[in-house]
């Protein structure tokens, strides 16, 4: 799934999630994303 995310190339907050699903942090991060 994540190489798909990448190649789509999806725009500002959505590319966000795919660092967000590549990257998964805890914790503080994670909280913006929620």
């Amino acid at each position: 799934m994540e190489q798909t995310f990448i190649m789509i190339k999806p725009d500002g907050v959505q590319r966000g999630l795919v660092i967000w699903f590549l990257f998964p942090v805890s914790g503080e991060d994670s909280s913006v994303f929620n």
